[in-house]
Parts: C-alpha cells; sequence; structure tokens
C-alpha cells in the first residue's frame, strides 16, 4: 500500500492509493457498464420524460412559501 502523497497541482488526489482506488473503482463501474442491458434511445427518452412529467406534477402541487 503507498501511502505517497501527490502533488496537488497536478492530481486531484491527495495520495497514491486514493489515485488508484479511484482506478479500480472506476474500471468496475465501466465493466458494469458494458454488461448492463441497452437501451433504445426511444426508451430512453420515454424514461426521461415520464420522470419530468412526474416532476413537474409534484412542483405544481408543492405548496407556495
Amino acid at each position: 500500500m503507498s501511502t505517497i502523497e501527490l502533488d496537488y497541482r497536478i492530481s486531484e488526489f491527495n495520495t497514491q492509493q486514493e489515485a488508484d482506488d479511484y482506478d479500480a473503482w472506476l474500471l468496475k463501474k465501466v465493466e458494469e457498464a458494458r454488461k448492463s442491458k441497452l437501451v433504445s434511445h426511444e426508451e430512453a427518452m420515454k424514461h426521461f420524460a415520464t420522470k419530468r412529467a412526474e416532476r413537474l406534477e409534484k412542483l405544481k402541487n408543492a405548496p407556495a412559501d
């Protein structure tokens, strides 16, 4: 385990271990995404249109301050 401190001017991480942990996490997320079901553009647009309508309805019914 490396505890070398990184230069803040060239890295967003404080230590090499934090950078390595992030790299491992990101690689895992990319692999999960590559294995996930593909969604068509139409399905995605329908999903977000539904979400948008739900949020607009919540805002319309929210009590005024």
